[in-house]
């Protein structure tokens, strides 16, 4: 079984929500009956006041609904907003110790050799350019030269 963190709070909120509900549903059972007995006194029936009955049993009743929906929307608000009191470790969750790493794992080059490196990256890469470049002009130079030179009928 599932154990569920309610804090204090939550506790009191699903309580007055729940008092609020049983009061709504007695002052129904209160209403109806007084109704009844002055339809009795009178010898009136239902259908002869129904609209003064609902204006009469409706808005007493309604406030209490009103207020234990309140208090329920509040409980289950605070629920989904608060953070959990206490974190548990677990088999799953690794301990503090395993997370911290004591060496770095791999160097990629001391600050002295950084200049160097670098460098040879940038010759490569000038070299790979100029020879595309190169690349570039030779075919142009080939397409001006055809282009220049008349050819030859017979």
């Amino acid at each position: 079984m599932k154990k569920k963190n309610i804090s204090i709070f939550e506790l009191v909120c699903y309580i007055v929500a729940a008092v609020m509900a049983i009061i709504g549903i007695y002052m129904i059972n209160a209403n109806l009956t007084m109704i009844n007995e002055y339809l009795a006194a009178y010898g009136m029936s239902f259908m002869d006041m129904k609209g003064d009955a609902l204006q009469t049993v409706l808005p007493v009743f309604a406030q209490y609904f009103t207020y234990a929906f309140a208090a329920f929307g509040i409980g289950k608000i605070y629920h989904a907003v608060a953070a959990p009191k206490c974190v548990c470790e677990t088999e799953a969750a690794p301990a503090v110790e395993e997370i911290f790493v004591e060496e770095p794992v791999a160097v990629i080059a001391e600050p002295a050799e950084a200049p160097a490196a670098a460098e040879e990256v940038a010759e490569e890469t000038v070299e790979v350019v100029d020879a595309e470049v190169i690349g570039i002009a030779e075919d142009v130079a080939e397409t001006v030269v055809e282009e220049v030179e008349p050819k030859e009928e017979n």
